[in-house]
């Protein structure tokens, strides 16, 4: 869960405007904080069930339960219009960036391969590399 929130984190900042990215890493970690308390109440409420030898059954449902719904969650997250650029795929990049709020998709666009430029990062560099 921790490498998730590094990379969500990584995503907030990369792919939105500064103070919109402050609010919404600030409000995932309240989101993380409340998922804690919620799983210690929902312990709570197996244990007043008195389940005996099943309670670890229980407790491995009660917390599948939240997990399968963040997977389906997951499943309507938009690419990175970074990573979108980096695989030349430019006009597929410009229907996140438009949902992201920005007033004028092609300057954000344009910003974006501008910094890539600037960078020096191009679609062909490898992740991993032999030393």
């Amino acid at each position: 869960m921790a490498g998730h929130r590094c990379l969500v984190l990584s995503m907030l900042l990369n792919s939105h405007p500064q103070p919109i990215a402050a609010e919404w890493s600030s409000l995932f970690q309240i989101n993380i904080v409340v998922g804690i308390l919620l799983a210690y109440f929902s312990n709570l409420m197996v244990n007043a069930l008195h389940p005996g030898m099943t309670k670890w059954r229980w407790d491995f449902g009660v917390s599948a339960l939240p997990a399968v719904l963040f997977f389906v969650m997951l499943l309507s997250i938009p690419h990175s219009p970074r990573w979108l650029v980096t695989q030349d795929r430019l006009q597929d990049a410009r229907s996140p960036i438009a949902r992201l709020g920005h007033t004028d998709p092609d300057v954000e666009l344009k910003d974006i391969v501008a910094s890539f430029a600037k960078e020096g990062i191009s679609h062909s560099e490898s992740l991993f590399k032999r030393a």
